[in-house]
Parts: structure tokens; C-alpha cells; sequence
């Protein structure tokens, strides 16, 4: 090469410039000469003949000598390139191609967005896992070996995304069974007398399979007659009652079932009481279509008895029954249908028949008379007279053969979750978890009757309470619980549509941190494969969990994937990510209120699904799934919403708007406050009536939609939407030049929510021909042409589209817009400790209790009251000993504060039981601290009988007790008044006033849900206003001058 010269004086053999040429550097005799360099050549164009295909990134494999190719024809040309999807009819690949063998397709689909406009210059393999990042998409990866095997097996955002899908929704304690007229017909009604608003209606079961899903105890949630038309009364509760095997009954050799309908608001008449057909002249059809019925899935499946058994003692056996004084029996507590059992002596337990009074000449009961099925000491039992016998209802739940450990869950709160395990051996987020599964035994009461003690002696419940100073019966009676796992498909779709290949069934225990495995099912286990619902139901037996999991996943809420990412690298099995988009950002606020209240009836959440949304609300029943739970009374609760994408993740907790009122929902008497509410004491009984209250829960009422528009500009996602949806037709409008159908729903936000103009649909005409359509515009419901709304479109065919088809709509979709909601609530008090008393007895020289004026102390100025302090009591109220003198060594004070809540007052009324107090928040202050004998008190008669004082004064008197001594702020009465001789219960329960808690966090409940379907809720419900406020009647009147 010799560029030093001119062209014209170059000498033979030299050149100035050349092109695609090598010198050669042989050691033969051709040294320095020049070759041609071999160009590119075409190996393959993978199939693809589409002109405007384009290759955006790539990566090779020198493991196999391969090239993996990502290609569109695509181009997103919004100001930002992000805002639109790739539409119908784009083309996005994943190609690849080895030396020596053909090419092939890994993944394909518009699903992919990929544009133009973003290069993917960051791709990474780990094995057979290809990571990339586009800047545009959410990180992605797939698994190229199963893409090369199956190019179908990749179809959707959910298979290919780094974050895996987050189920959102926490499993559910309830048990539905849904009979049809097929299986269940009316039989006859008990109609009310006068006055009377219950009503008993018989159903005649019609086969074994269907009488074998009915249990006494489970409630009606609807009635749907053959017009499909709901009966559901608000305030009813409707309970089955009885079973009745073939032939119990007239009426032929069938089941019967006994529906008790209770608190009815009115008393019924035939033309408007639940669960009955009539024939009102119209000729339409009220028989029976389906009815609902409920009841919680935690139960007890061991013990053959229902808690709390009732204890008898006959003063006469005959043949045919038992005989009881009058003074020694309570007819409303033993009644037909219950089963006398003795642990020791009968093995053959006899049914009561009937319970009969015997009168005398005036017409007071001398005795009751209990009629049995069979004679009493029949079939090897031996029961005499003054024997205790233990009455109790047949347990609906027992199973005979149960295989549980019956006291796994007797002193737990147990919570339950789960989570899936993907194809690749990637873990989803923990579902939320359920309440604690628990219903305490005797159903929370405290019964005063006998109790056993061993086998052969029985005490009182109330002594029991007071000399342990806990309650044994407030442990769980569940044993066994039916979690029921909710999914968005049908369980033999998850491997498909979500690529699942395992579920963990998860376990939490109220005082650990630690979150366990119960079970791993695998997916193609009969139980997924065999079933076309969208619930798992998981039969927990009591079993313990086999495996703790680690810390990592129990505080893990959130994956850490970013939203967008332009840049990744791996360095070890790790990947990273740089230059991101962390996260969404959350509206500032949102409009709601709150407010704690009874929890709702399943009568009123059948109208609420009749009525405001298709969603099945009767699946979320409180009352019915945790009917012994309810919300602590004299507390704060801020409720705060999180909002979560399709993949987890998280908003920040949001709050509601600020607002100077309250909110109350049209037809509903309830306000609501602001999202802090706080839950007050009752005042008087009328508030809570215990034999009827439900317990309390808390209520959010939303009075806006959550914002649907995606804004980028502030990184606002919107809502998400489906890039593929359906919709089925209910008409089509159609009318000379214009093409317009109505969809089926039940409102205008769940008919044409989520369509937009520009649509591409897909379906048949009238003549069952394909037809394809497009969007034009959305009319909403009011429109003068159509009263409905309509969705206007243009379509390949001049016929109309045939009713009751479906309708497959194409959109460019919003998959990581906002796709689920939960509550957290945040509760700033630490927990409490319930004091349980033996007696609290007024101190007067008249009473039972006496100041001891020798003692040489006397601080009790007023009429005070005490009580002992044994066992753990002592610690629950502490002595604060800094403020005690040195010479001051025989008392102290306290500086605790107690709630008196349960106890026994004489009043104008003597009452034999413990009841509960209704004095709000105030509190009952502690004047002195010591023991008895040092406090100056004394005891009347200390005599006492296995730890019962005779003198019902001081509990264990004779052993010195730690006292205190108590004042209410107005003298109200917390204790037995003087000169109270009676005998009484010895049960009190006081509530320690618990400190404020240093941890500021939100707590997550187990309520979620999709904000499509909030939003459809919020737009199709009955509107909210604000409540007008009251003059202030402290502010003076203005004066007109």
C-alpha cells in the first residue's frame, strides 16, 4: 500500500486503497499477497416474510451456538413511546436459531409490547432462564429449553413476568351448599299466632345425597323462586333446627328438614314470608329454583356433644323417665331432642322425648316430669337417684372416625394462608391470612350450673373462674376446619393459566412470628385436576405443620422487581437491575368513611348481591364465618386501603379525604365517620343484648371510585383492564346504518367497563357467521335512543349480532394498572389484661365485709369496694411501691386503672347471675394495696367450704389475701350491696387500662377485593350524602337587628 505518491506514479503491484480484503500472512510464497474477505450471507429469515419486522436485541449462547433474536413491527408512537400497547394485529417474536438446525418461534403474541422504540440491549441467560429488560415492559423472563419444546406454552403477561402473580385474596372459613327444587320441596308451614313474628317452615328432602350436606345450625343466606326472584329480609336469621329421618314425619318415607325464621321486622303472611311458595293469582311460578345455605367451616368433629351441657340431678327414675323438684330444674334449658348421658354409667345414651309440668290444686308446678325414648337404666346403664346426669344437644359435626389431634388448636388462635410454587421453582406473595379460626367452647358463656371437676365431683363454673382466675371454657372447641382457597380460575386451569405448580396450604399461630407449611399439594394431584371450580377446599384436621418457613419469606410483602428497568446485569445466580421505575405512585388520598357497627345479617348480604353488585357476597359472611369474633370496644381504629398491581406490588397505606361530616348510604341509618373511628363502650342494654348480638365489625363505605386514568406523566398506573375480555349479548339495537348491541349486567359500570373506542371484537351474527367488529363509542345508561346504553361498533356483517352469544374484545389492556385492594387497620393501644374476680363486696360496718377500726389504719373516707387478688392477678395490677413512705409499709396504692365490665349488683332487682356493666369509660381507681390484715379489713364469717366463703364477702379470707380496694368516680355500684344474704354468683371481670403502644403500624385484615369490582360497587350502589350537622346548642341564638 503506498498512499505517499500519486495515483499516476505508482509502481506495478502497489495499490492505494482496497475493500473486503485480508493480506495474507502465510509463511508460503504467497506472503503479504492480498485475499478477498467472505461477506455476511443470509442464514435464515426465520419464516417470517413481514417487510416491517425488525430485529430490536439479542443474545447469543456459546453453549450451543445459538442466537436468540427479538423482533416487531411495531411502533409506538405516543409522545412518550410508552402510552400505547401494541394493538391487535402487532407482531412481537422471540426467535432462535443454532447452527445447523432449522429456526424456531420461543414465544409470539402481541402480549409481548414490544416497539421500535425500545432496544433490548440487556439480556441475560442463567441455565435454561433468559432474563431481559426492554425499559418499557416490566422485567421479564422465560425459560427458553420449555419455549423451545412448546412455542404455545408462553402466552400471557402472567407467565412471563419476573413478579409473579400476587394472590390477593385471603382463604375463607365457610361452608355453602346450594340445594334446587330438584332435590328440596316446601311441605307445610307453623304459621305465627298473634304477636308472634317467628314462623317454622318444614322442607321435604328428596335424597340421601342432599340430606347428608344439611346440618342443624346452618343459616339460610336466600331463596330464589322459580321467577328468580330473591326473598331476603334484612334483620331474619333463618336457622335448619331439625333433621328428621324417613317416616319421622307423615307425608311418605322421606327427609325433612325444620327451618326456624327468626326477627323477621314484621310478622309475615303468606304473601311475603321467606322460603314459601304461594299462589297469589298471577299465574307465576314461586316454587322453589335453588336456596342458599351457610354455616362456618370451623367446627368441632370430635366430641359427640354441643358445649355447654346442662347438669340434672333426678329425684325419681321410673320406666319411662325421671322426675325433678320444681326448685332443681329449669324447663327452659332441657328440652326435647337433648341426650342424657353419664360418663360412668351409661354407655347408651336415651333421647328426651317431652318435658311435662305436674301442678297441684292452685296451680303451681310441683315437679317436672322428663319423658325418655327408652327406660333410663336399659342397655347395661345403672344411674340412681341423686346421681348427675349431663343433658346436652348431639353434636351435628361429629364424625366418628375423625383422625385430628383434638388439642392442636384447644389453646391456639390459628390463622391461615397459602401461596404458590411456579414452574420454575419461583414463589408467589402469601396470600393475606384468615381470621383466627376459633369459637370458644360453651359459645362464650359462662354457665352457672354444676360442672364436673373429675369423674365424680362437680363445682360450680363461677368458683372455678375466681380460685383460678381464668376462664377454661374460653378455649377453642374448633378442631377441624374446611379452608376453603379462593382462585381467579378453575383449579384445573392454575397450571395453565398461572404456570402453578404447587400450593402451599400455610399456618400462623397468634404468639409466633413464624408463618409454617401444613401441606404441599402438587397441581396435578386428583384434588386440582378433578376440579372445575374456583375453590380448593383444604380439610385441616388438627395435623402439626411440618416445616418452619424462612425469616426472608415471612417478612416478605412485596417483590423487589421494578416496574421498568433499563439496565440489568447478573453476577452470580442474582440479578440486577438499574436505572428504575421502583414503584407506582398511589392517589394522595381517597374518599371513604368508616364506621363500627353490628355485624350485617346473611339476609343483608343477599340484597346486597341482588341488588348492587354480581359479585357472591355470601362467601364473606363475618357473622357466619367468625361468629364469635367482633371488634374491641374503647379503641381508636385509623382503616387505611393498600393498593396492589396484578404482581404485588404495594402502595403506601392511603387515607381518606378530610372531610368536616359525616356520610350516611341511602335507606341505611348508619353514619360514618372519617377513616379514625373509635369504637365506644355500650351505654345500656339496649345497646347489646348478648343472647342476640352478633358482634361488631368495621364498615367502610366508599363514596368515590378509585381513579381509573393512567397518568405517566406522574406515574399514575390507573386501573388495570384485561387486554382480552368477553361480553355476552343481550340484544342488539341495531337501526338502519347503525350497528349497536347491549351487553348482559347487572349495572352500567359492569356492562361496559373496561371497553374502549377502537376495540377489536370477534363473534357470530344471527346467521352464525364470524363477524369482526370495532368500537365506535360507549353510550352510558339514560340515553334518550338507548334508555340502557349501547356500545356503537362497525362489523364485517350486515346482519346483527345473535343474542346471547359471546363476544371476545381485543384492547390494549392495562396490565400492571391497580388490580386488588385490601383494609389495614392501625390500633395504637397495646393489649389488655381481663382480670377475673372472685366476689367485689361493697366495705360498710353493715355488710358482709368490715373495716377492722383496731387495725390502727383506716384510709376509707367513703364507702368503698374490694376484692382479693390470687394467682396471676397480682401481677396484672402491680403495686406501685415509689410511692409508699418507709414507715408506710403495711399498705400501698396502685396506679392502675380498671374498667369494670362483668359483675353482680344488687339493684332494685336481685339477680342471681353476673351481667354486664354499662358505665362507658369511666374507671375504677385503686385506694389501697396490701394485704387484708394490713388493710384493716375483716371478713363477717370466714368459714368456708372447698374454697367457697359462706359469707360470699372476701375471697379465701382465711389465707390473708392481696386486696385492693376500689372507688367509682359517682359511687356507682361495682359489688354486692350490704346485708346481701342471697347466694350469688361469684364471677367479675374487670378490663386493666392497657398503655399506648410505641409501634406505629397498619395491621393487614383478611377483607380484599378487586378495584374493578369496587369501582363497578361504588358507580351501580345507592349514593351517599353527607349528614347534616346539628346546631351547636352552646352557641347563642343570632338576634335579627
Amino acid at each position: 500500500m503506498n498512499k505517499d505518491l500519486d495515483d499516476r506514479l505508482l509502481q506495478p503491484g502497489e495499490y492505494r486503497d482496497a475493500t473486503n480484503v485480508n493480506i495474507s500472512r502465510s509463511e508460503g510464497d504467497d506472503v503479504g499477497a492480498l485475499e478477498n474477505v467472505l461477506g455476511n450471507y443470509l442464514l435464515t429469515n426465520f419464516g417470517k416474510v413481514n417487510p416491517n419486522l425488525e430485529i430490536i436485541g439479542y443474545t447469543t449462547n456459546t453453549d450451543t451456538n445459538g442466537v436468540y433474536v427479538f423482533a416487531t413491527d411495531y411502533t409506538d408512537e405516543s409522545d412518550n413511546n410508552l402510552d400505547n400497547a401494541a394493538p391487535y394485529g402487532a407482531t412481537c417474536y422471540i426467535l432462535y436459531k443454532e447452527a445447523n438446525n432449522p429456526p424456531k418461534t420461543l414465544v409470539s403474541g402481541r402480549f409481548l409490547n414490544f416497539s421500535k422504540t425500545h432496544k433490548i440491549l440487556c439480556v441475560d441467560l442463567i441455565e435454561d432462564l433468559m432474563f431481559w429488560t426492554d425499559d418499557r415492559n416490566q422485567p421479564r423472563v422465560i425459560n427458553w429449553q420449555r419455549a423451545l419444546e412448546d412455542p404455545s406454552y408462553y402466552y400471557s403477561e402472567d407467565h412471563i413476568s419476573v413478579a409473579k402473580y400476587y394472590p390477593w385474596q385471603a382463604p375463607l372459613l365457610i361452608n355453602e351448599v346450594e340445594i334446587d327444587g330438584t332435590n328440596l320441596e316446601w311441605w307445610d308451614s307453623g304459621w305465627p299466632g298473634d304477636g308472634d313474628i317467628n314462623i317454622s317452615t318444614y322442607y321435604k328432602v328428596l335424597n340421601k345425597a342432599t340430606i347428608d350436606k344439611l346440618r342443624v345450625g346452618m343459616e339460610v343466606t336466600s331463596y330464589v323462586n322459580a321467577g328468580d326472584e330473591y326473598y331476603a329480609y334484612p334483620k331474619f336469621r333463618a336457622f335448619i333446627v331439625e333433621r328428621y329421618a324417613p317416616a319421622t314425619l307423615p307425608g311418605g318415607e322421606s327427609y325433612y328438614i325444620k327451618i326456624n325464621i327468626e326477627q323477621l321486622p314484621v310478622q309475615p303472611n303468606v304473601a311475603d314470608s321467606p322460603f314459601v311458595p304461594y299462589d297469589d293469582g298471577s299465574g307465576d311460578d314461586y316454587s322453589l329454583n335453588k336456596i342458599t345455605f351457610v354455616a362456618a367451616s370451623s367446627q368441632d368433629q370430635f366430641n359427640r356433644y354441643l358445649y355447654p351441657h346442662q347438669y340434672i340431678s333426678p329425684d325419681s327414675i321410673a320406666a319411662d323417665g325421671l322426675s325433678f323438684d320444681s326448685g332443681s330444674f329449669s324447663a327452659d334449658e332441657v328440652l326435647g331432642g337433648m341426650q342424657l348421658t353419664n360418663s360412668k354409667k351409661i354407655s347408651n345414651p336415651p333421647v328426651i322425648t317431652s318435658v311435662t309440668e305436674t301442678l297441684n290444686a292452685n296451680g303451681a308446678i310441683v315437679d317436672y316430669n322428663v319423658t325418655l325414648d327408652r327406660p333410663l337404666n336399659a342397655d347395661g346403664n345403672d344411674v340412681e337417684e341423686g346421681d348427675f346426669l349431663m343433658v346436652s344437644w348431639f353434636n351435628p359435626n361429629f364424625n366418628s372416625s375423625w383422625p385430628g389431634d383434638r388439642n392442636q388448636m384447644e389453646d391456639k388462635f390459628i390463622r391461615f394462608a397459602y401461596r404458590f410454587k411456579f414452574d420454575d421453582g419461583e414463589y408467589s406473595l402469601i396470600s393475606p391470612f384468615t381470621q383466627p379460626a376459633f369459637i370458644p367452647k360453651q359459645n362464650g358463656y359462662v354457665v352457672t350450673e354444676p360442672i364436673p371437676n373429675d369423674a365424680d365431683s362437680f363445682t360450680k363454673q363461677d368458683i372455678s373462674i375466681a380460685s383460678t382466675t381464668t376462664i377454661k371454657s374460653f378455649e377453642n372447641s374448633v378442631n377441624n376446619v374446611d379452608v376453603h382457597l379462593p382462585f381467579e380460575y378453575a383449579c384445573n386451569e392454575l397450571a395453565d393459566k398461572l404456570k402453578v405448580k404447587e400450593v402451599d396450604i400455610l399456618y400462623r399461630e397468634s404468639d409466633s412470628l413464624a408463618i409454617s407449611v401444613l401441606e404441599t399439594i402438587p397441581i396435578d394431584d386428583e384434588s386440582f385436576t378433578s376440579n372445575s371450580t374456583k375453590t380448593y377446599v383444604y380439610d385441616y384436621q388438627s395435623k402439626k405443620p411440618f416445616r418452619v418457613l424462612p425469616e426472608a419469606e415471612t417478612i416478605r410483602v412485596f417483590d423487589k422487581v421494578p416496574v421498568r428497568a433499563k439496565t440489568q446485569s447478573v453476577t452470580g445466580n442474582r440479578v440486577i437491575y438499574g436505572n428504575i421505575l421502583n414503584q407506582h405512585t398511589p392517589p394522595s388520598e381517597l374518599e371513604y368513611n368508616v364506621t363500627i357497627s353490628e355485624k350485617y345479617t346473611p339476609g343483608d348480604y343477599s340484597k346486597i348481591a341482588e341488588n348492587y353488585t354480581a359479585v357472591n357476597q355470601s362467601s364473606t359472611i363475618p357473622a357466619t364465618s367468625y361468629p364469635y369474633h367482633t371488634v374491641k370496644q374503647n379503641r381508636n381504629y385509623q382503616v387505611g386501603i393498600v393498593l396492589s398491581d396484578r404482581y404485588g406490588r404495594q402502595s403506601d397505606v392511603i387515607l381518606s379525604s378530610i372531610t368536616n361530616f359525616k356520610q350516611g348510604q341511602d335507606g341505611e341509618v348508619e353514619e360514618y365517620d372519617g377513616s379514625t373511628v373509635y369504637h365506644p363502650y355500650p351505654d345500656s342494654p339496649s345497646d347489646l343484648i348478648p343472647a342476640n348480638w352478633r358482634g361488631d365489625s368495621i364498615k367502610v363505605l366508599f363514596t368515590n371510585t378509585i381513579p381509573s386514568e393512567r397518568t405517566d406523566a406522574e406515574g399514575y398506573p390507573g386501573i388495570f383492564s384485561p387486554q382480552t375480555y368477553t361480553r355476552e349479548v343481550n340484544s342488539d339495537l341495531s337501526t338502519g346504518t347503525t350497528q349497536a348491541f347491549e351487553p348482559v349486567g347487572t349495572g352500567n359500570a359492569d356492562k361496559y367497563s373496561g371497553i374502549e373506542i377502537g376495540d377489536i371484537f370477534f363473534g357470530i351474527d344471527e346467521n352464525d357467521d364470524e363477524v369482526m367488529g370495532v368500537v365506535q363509542s360507549v353510550i352510558a345508561e339514560g340515553d334518550a335512543t338507548y334508555p340502557d346504553g349501547a356500545i356503537i361498533y362497525q362489523s364485517t356483517s350486515d346482519e346483527n349480532l345473535k343474542d346471547g352469544s359471546l363476544v371476545t374484545f381485543h384492547s390494549p389492556g392495562n396490565k400492571l394498572g391497580w388490580y386488588s385492594y385490601k383494609i389495614v387497620v392501625k390500633q395504637l393501644i397495646n393489649e389488655y389484661y381481663n382480670l377475673y374476680l372472685g366476689s367485689v363486696t361493697t366495705i360498710n360496718n353493715n355488710s358482709q365485709v368490715k373495716k377492722n377500726a383496731t387495725a390502727g389504719f383506716n384510709p376509707f373516707a367513703f364507702d368503698s369496694y374490694c376484692t382479693s387478688l390470687i394467682s396471676d392477678n397480682v401481677n396484672k395490677v402491680p403495686a406501685d411501691l415509689q410511692k409508699v413512705a418507709p414507715e408506710q409499709v403495711q399498705f400501698g396504692t396502685s396506679d392502675t386503672l380498671l374498667y369494670p365490665r362483668i359483675g353482680t349488683t344488687l339493684g332494685p332487682i336481685k339477680k342471681k347471675y353476673a351481667s354486664q356493666f354499662y358505665y362507658g369509660t369511666k374507671t375504677a381507681s385503686i385506694a389501697a394495696y396490701g394485704k387484708m390484715l394490713d388493710l384493716g379489713l375483716q371478713d363477717v364469717d370466714e368459714t368456708e367450704t372447698n374454697g367457697y366463703p359462706s359469707s360470699q364477702g372476701i375471697w379465701s379470707a382465711s389465707n390473708n389475701p392481696t386486696m385492693i380496694v376500689l372507688g367509682m368516680p359517682n359511687g356507682e355500684s361495682i359489688g354486692l350491696e350490704p346485708v346481701d344474704t342471697g347466694e350469688r354468683t361469684l364471677f367479675a371481670a374487670m378490663e386493666v387500662k392497657a398503655e399506648p403502644s410505641k409501634i406505629d403500624i397498619y395491621w393487614e385484615t383478611s377483607t380484599s377485593g378487586l378495584v374493578t369490582e369496587l369501582n363497578n360497587l361504588v358507580s351501580d350502589g345507592p349514593s351517599s350524602d353527607p349528614i347534616p350537622q346539628d346546631p351547636d346548642p352552646f352557641l347563642p341564638p343570632i338576634i335579627e337587628k
